[in-house]
């Protein structure tokens, strides 16, 4: 475990996304100590996703934080959010499955992720189920709150999808 790497990409970590100069410093220097490490891999990954939209390079990054720690439950969380977002449903699915297997991860999360996909292919009254079964899964109400506001997204989405097919 290299100390100095930790120590980096915890300055990262804090810093993101509130002060991006910031961040990419630590993060660098992070990765130059340990370009192995799971986290600092992880981390970059979402920056390169999350604000500059350069969806090859995130997958990149996950991918090596998975290769150098498969049990890395961060950055399932990350990789399947990547791999909804670029429309690789099937890619999705099958992180959701492995990642369900893994000790600790948050299965009110994956279902979450499964109610986004489900969202996502226009199956809204399946999202919806999934949602309530998260919402039933997690035992932290910033979850609840957030997967309750899902839910009544969708329902919105659903009402709308109602009228149009009436008209």
């Amino acid at each position: 475990m290299n100390t100095l790497a930790n120590s980096y990409y915890i300055k990262a970590l804090d810093q993101y996304p509130y002060d991006l100069a910031e961040f990419l410093e630590s993060i660098n220097y992070a990765l130059s100590y340990d370009e192995n490490n799971p986290d600092a891999n992880c981390l970059m990954g979402r920056f390169n996703m999350e604000h500059l939209y350069n969806f090859e390079q995130a997958k990149y990054y996950f991918e090596k934080a998975l290769c150098n720690d498969i049990n890395h439950i961060q950055t399932y969380y990350y990789f399947i959010r990547w791999a909804i977002d670029v429309n690789d449903l099937d890619f999705a699915k099958r992180l959701i499955k492995f990642a369900s297997t893994l000790q600790g991860v948050c299965q009110a999360s994956l279902l979450h992720r499964r109610g986004t996909i489900e969202e996502k292919t226009g199956n809204f009254k399946k999202a919806l189920k999934l949602y309530e079964k998260a919402i039933n899964a997690t035992i932290f109400n910033s979850n609840t709150d957030f997967f309750k506001r899902e839910k009544a997204r969708v329902k919105n989405k659903k009402k709308a999808q109602l009228l149009k097919t009436k008209r």
